[in-house]
Parts: structure tokens; C-alpha cells; sequence
């Protein structure tokens, strides 16, 4: 995911859920269950690799 969103020249950030324990509780309060999660200017969360939902976001 870092590697897709660095090669269309957008800035992001990486939360760790493994050791960040407010990251984990912010992906909970989300419901969401598995990584990566990707949440594009405070819309819905994109879960997975999903590259055309997040196009589509982007657009």
C-alpha cells in the first residue's frame, strides 16, 4: 500500500496498529478486523488493496 500511494505522489500516514495502542482503538471504533485499512480525507475506510476503490476516492 505505502509503495502504490509513495508512486502516485501522495502524502499519508502509516499508523502501526501492532504497537500503537491508539492506533488499534482507532481501528476498532472503525469496526474494522484486518489491515490494511485506508481512510482517504475522512471518508469511508477502504479495506484491503482495493487500488480502484481508492482511485476512485482519490478522483
Amino acid at each position: 500500500m505505502k509503495d502504490y500511494l509513495t508512486g502516485k505522489g501522495l502524502e499519508f500516514e502509516v499508523k502501526d496498529i501492532h504497537n500503537d495502542d491508539a492506533a488499534r482503538d482507532e481501528m476498532a471504533e472503525m469496526g474494522m478486523m484486518s489491515i490494511p485499512v485506508t481512510v482517504i480525507d475522512g471518508g469511508e475506510p477502504i479495506v484491503g488493496a482495493n487500488f480502484k476503490a481508492i482511485d476512485r476516492a482519490l478522483a
